[in-house]
């Protein structure tokens, strides 16, 4: 049986400093010659900065999921590192709690092999949504002007 997936856009996408009294760093803009966006910064982004992307994924009510991909890529100039450092796909619903209802957290380093594209996938058991998603991805960015990341379809997998 072929597995089906619900894809979504990266458009919208906001950065979110979880650092106090800081605002975000991170540049994000649509990227011009494939449908997604292109994060960038002014000055370098180290994880101790914890600069979040957060992007909201729909999915119907009830909705029985088991994973999820992204396409991304990185790129570093000289000795720079950019990575997505962790990835989480949380679910958000009615009411809000202090509890994050987090699907994923992968603390696994993300870089694409020589600066070209990638594919991050994660599975796991099925599981009803009862809200919408959110996916979140803390950025590391170097400080050249040339470093940056790509982010480009998400795709919600169904069992």
């Amino acid at each position: 049986m072929t597995e089906k997936i619900i894809w979504h856009s990266p458009l919208p996408t906001f950065p979110v400093s979880r650092k106090q009294s800081t605002l975000p760093q991170l540049v994000v803009k649509p990227y011009w010659a494939h449908p997604g966006i292109i994060i960038t910064v002014n000055n370098a982004v180290s994880q101790d900065d914890n600069q979040w992307l957060y992007t909201g994924l729909s999915s119907a009510s009830e909705q029985v999921i088991n994973g999820l991909l992204f396409h991304y890529q990185t790129n570093a100039v000289q000795n720079d590192i950019t990575a997505i450092r962790r990835v989480r796909l949380t679910e958000v619903n009615k009411p809000a709690t202090n509890t994050p209802n987090n699907i994923i957290d992968d603390g696994t380093s993300l870089v694409s092999p020589s600066g070209g594209p990638a594919m991050y996938r994660k599975s796991f058991a099925p599981r009803k949504v009862n809200g919408a998603l959110a996916l979140q991805l803390q950025m590391v960015i170097g400080g050249n002007p040339s470093d940056y990341a790509f982010l480009g379809g998400i795709g919600i997998i169904l069992p």
